[in-house]
């Protein structure tokens, strides 16, 4: 069986690297309602309906499984690495090393870990943006699974799984933000449904985005927002609908504005990395005297800049590490 082939493009990279800039401003500006008011109509939606547009279903069961022991190593992996480390760093930061203290905080760590949650709920402790990577891979893996088993029937499936994860999450926390992976699984196959309007006529297609245009300014207009990390999805769920919208608009002016190379280049290579930016911001607090301003909107542009460097460096680092193992392996294999 031959490995899946990816072709990058470009404008979905910008896309990707758009929405990880609009997190870190809405995690900078949370006291400007008119600038939070407008990302939370989409900006974390986008994540996952991009990540739904560049899904290919998996033939079987072994492409299924490779895909995601992939994903795990990807998106786990590294979070659990960045959590436990930050357990050792917190015992030096406290000058205590003793067995029984990073002990205790290990056991906080698998915690966090087990529960996968952005906030505290009934003690147990949050851990925080990485919430987002945990629903990434399971939401994908059940969408997988959906269209594995059910094909044509599988764009009903994600709406039935969704909503059942809506009404989970309004009355308890899964672990593993399975709740919200399972809302997620809608925002997936949203995506995968925008790929195929690709296949529109240009005037069906400018019909389509004018409506959801149109939905996504009524969305602003009342003031809708949608929260994943909270479990707010808007009034009667409006937000689902509205970051929807949103999300295929956003995805359309990308789209034209991929040509503007001077715009594209530079988010795409953020969204190429976007992963390494996510799990630095996680920790980017612990370095705030780096980028914090009084004026929100240079402790923005401070707060992209530092974080960006630093998961570049980060990803060169690992670049280089690969390729000096692979280098060795050819070597040996040479000999």
């Amino acid at each position: 069986m031959q490995r899946e082939k990816r072709t990058r493009l470009r404008w979905l990279d910008a896309a990707r690297g758009l929405a990880m800039l609009l997190v870190m401003i809405g995690h900078t500006v949370p006291g400007n309602e008119t600038v939070i008011g407008a990302l939370y109509t989409f900006h974390l939606p986008l994540f996952f309906v991009i990540s739904g547009y560049a899904s290919r279903p998996v033939r079987d069961g072994r492409a299924f499984a490779r895909r995601h022991v992939r994903s795990f190593f990807r998106l786990i992996v590294p979070c659990v690495v960045l959590q436990m480390g930050l357990m050792v760093y917190f015992c030096l930061l406290e000058g205590n090393l003793s067995a029984g203290r990073l002990i205790g905080l290990e056991k906080r760590a698998i915690l966090q870990l087990f529960w996968a949650s952005a906030q505290s709920v009934s003690g147990r402790p949050a851990l925080g943006i990485p919430w987002f990577m945990f629903a990434l891979f399971w939401g994908r893996m059940l969408f997988d699974l959906l269209r594995m088993m059910l094909k044509r029937h599988a764009a009903l499936a994600c709406v039935l799984v969704s909503a059942a994860g809506l009404a989970i999450g309004t009355a308890a926390y899964l672990p593993q933000s399975l709740d919200l992976a399972m809302v997620s699984v809608l925002f997936l196959c949203a995506g995968e449904q925008l790929r195929r309007m690709d296949a529109l006529s240009p005037r069906a297609r400018r019909g389509v985005l004018l409506a959801a245009a149109l939905v996504w300014a009524l969305g602003l207009w009342q003031g809708v927002r949608i929260d994943m990390a909270v479990h707010q999805y808007g009034p009667y769920g409006l937000g689902i609908p509205v970051s929807l919208c949103a999300s295929a608009v956003v995805c359309a002016l990308m789209q034209r504005l991929d040509g503007c190379a001077p715009l594209s280049v530079p988010l795409a290579f953020v969204g190429r990395i976007s992963l390494t930016v996510f799990l630095v911001h996680h920790v980017d607090d612990y370095f705030m005297d780096w980028w914090y301003r009084e004026s929100w909107g240079l402790c923005c542009v401070n707060r992209i800049v530092v974080v960006v460097g630093i998961a570049a460096l980060v990803h060169a680092a690992a670049w280089g590490v690969r390729r000096a193992i692979g280098g060795m392996r050819r070597s040996r294999e040479s000999k």
